[in-house]
């Protein structure tokens, strides 16, 4: 059984909020729980992917031309025929929602073989140095803010 209870005290000014479970079996408890918690922050993970992707799409498309140049977004070059790798924006998927144990996650990723080299810049071992092209990191920085209200929502 689960009992809350709101009490004032002194001026009013005072509140206490009182959660308690009891009965016979308090596993179950925190079962009923769990089972109520878990949809909750796995739609919260969800939420903050979809806000954190929304703006890495928005931001690779957004450069469709123009000179590459260091610590900006790559420019977005269509692709996709079986003779044309496909492109950086085209390459993400989101990975689905899930809560094992007390972590909620969910993500998205990218099968593009130059992903983490366009992100952190590379060096070749010729020396042949690659200038990062950071788009993670600045469309999470972006949206940081309103995925962080999302994820204390919970």
């Amino acid at each position: 059984m689960i009992r809350i209870e709101m009490a004032k005290h002194g001026t009013g000014r005072e509140m206490t909020g009182i959660f308690e479970g009891f009965g016979d079996n308090v596993i179950d408890l925190a079962d009923e729980m769990l089972e109520e918690l878990e949809p909750r922050a796995k739609a919260a993970v969800e939420d903050a992917r979809d806000i954190w992707y929304a703006e890495l799409l928005r931001m690779l498309a957004q450069r469709s031309s123009g000179a590459a140049r260091e610590n900006e977004p790559p420019v977005h070059r269509g692709g996709g025929d079986q003779w044309t790798p496909v492109s950086l924006l085209d390459s993400f998927r989101k990975i689905p929602g899930r809560v094992r144990g007390r972590v909620a996650s969910a993500g998205f990723s990218s099968t593009h073989p130059g992903a983490n080299r366009l992100e952190y810049g590379f060096v070749d071992r010729d020396g042949h140095e690659t200038f990062a092209h950071p788009y993670l990191r600045p469309s999470y920085e972006k949206k940081r803010a309103e995925i962080m209200r999302r994820l204390e929502a919970l």
